[in-house]
């Protein structure tokens, strides 16, 4: 046996390598199952069917790497092998672009022309492709979506310009950019955005966060809403608020929102309520019990009417009470002061008087009972 095995071609095929060839061509058939396409030559009209697309990496044992589904009309390189193996599409180039170069200083443009009549124009292989830095690497789908490494280690993933998330090595910065932002997970959603409406001179906006208490609860169980609130939770609780165009609102209803969307799923489940309009004006509501507590003192101001109301009302203060103003009102059908073991005369009252004993016409006789009204006194407490 000689120094040579031939182990792929046969013998009528020339021993060792032969220089690879390429030529320039465009998809004209892909195969989406075989992960193959047809391309015809440019120059020449030669064909090569169903041949496989390179990539910078690519592994047998699941498909993992880089790799993209060209198009039809994508303009690319055929490599033909030395070594008789099939042709593959070594890579993707740009086809050429005619510009303008002209400018106003400058009208014949930035390229030599071969003659003084020649038009301002050069070639560009730009292809839509936007300007980038020394250094960037850029991924674009044919749709606007797009994956940039800029160089500086800015990484930036997008959508569309308004649908994106940039990452910031300075400050380890993360920022969102949108138009409607959603973040769904067990424990309920965030949503933040704009809100469908007809008219086109404003454009509402509104704040949602639902909770699940649990994880595998069907409803979520809280739900805050701001800007906006589009559908403010009226109920029960609501009998005494006065309230416009709601701007903020935390609510409580145990199952009670659809955690997607926020939903009112059953409007008398509501157990607790904070919410307040534009205008400041605020409502606080609940069927349990309310606790305030402050080691330190606490104030309430109002310039309008305080007005408070409950089945039992009771004040106490552990040194002293004090009760101001220009007029002090008390009401009700028996008032108490001290002990409240007797009842208070006032002006208009009917009393009665004993006299120890009679004065007259026999000193020493029994004591004289007298009735009357009480017609004026000094005393500026009105009972």
């Amino acid at each position: 046996m000689g120094g040579h095995v031939r182990h792929r071609t046969s013998f009528t095929s020339p021993e060792g390598f032969a220089p690879a060839t390429f030529a320039q061509g465009r998809v004209v058939n892909l195969n989406l199952v075989n992960w193959t396409v047809d391309v015809t030559s440019v120059f020449d009209q030669k064909h090569w069917f169903d041949i496989q697309v390179g990539s910078p990496y690519l592994h047998g044992n699941n498909g993992e790497g880089f790799y993209a589904v060209p198009e039809i009309g994508a303009k690319c390189m055929v490599c033909i092998p030395g070594d008789t193996s099939p042709p593959y599409v070594s890579s993707f180039v740009m086809p050429v672009e005619v510009t303008d170069t002209a400018t106003e200083e400058n009208p014949q443009g930035t390229t030599s022309n071969s003659s003084p009549g020649a038009s301002a124009s050069g070639a560009s292989f730009a292809g839509g492709r936007q300007r980038g830095k020394p250094g960037d690497i850029v991924m674009k789908g044919r749709d606007g979506n797009f994956a940039i490494l800029h160089r500086g280690g800015v990484l930036q993933i997008g959508a569309t310009e308004l649908s994106q998330r940039i990452f910031v090595p300075l400050n380890n910065m993360v920022m969102d950019v949108s138009d409607n932002y959603y973040h769904h997970n067990a424990g309920g959603t965030v949503y933040w955005g704009m809100q469908p409406t007809p008219t086109q001179d404003k454009f509402p906006t509104e704040y949602l966060q639902t909770f699940r208490i649990f994880a595998n609860d069907k409803y979520a169980d809280v739900r805050i809403k701001a800007a906006k609130v589009a559908d403010p939770f009226q109920g029960t609780l609501d009998a005494f608020a006065s309230l416009g165009e709601v701007v903020y609102e935390i609510t409580v209803a145990p199952q009670a929102f659809d955690p997607a969307t926020g939903a009112i799923q059953d409007a008398k489940a509501l157990t607790q309520r904070f919410a307040f309009d534009k205008n400041g004006n605020a409502l606080l509501a609940g069927t349990g019990s309310l606790s305030v507590y402050y080691k330190g003192n606490v104030s309430i101001d109002v310039k309008g009417l305080l007005s408070m109301r409950g089945k039992e009302v009771t004040l106490t203060a552990e040194n002293s009470l004090t009760l101001a103003g220009k007029d002090i009102n008390i009401q009700g059908s028996t008032v108490k002061i001290g002990p409240g073991g007797a009842a208070a005369a006032h002006v208009g009252s009917v009393v009665k008087v004993t006299i120890p004993y009679t004065p007259l016409p026999t000193p020493g006789g029994p004591p004289l009972t007298l009735y009357g009204t009480v017609l004026s006194g000094v005393n500026t407490v009105l009972i």
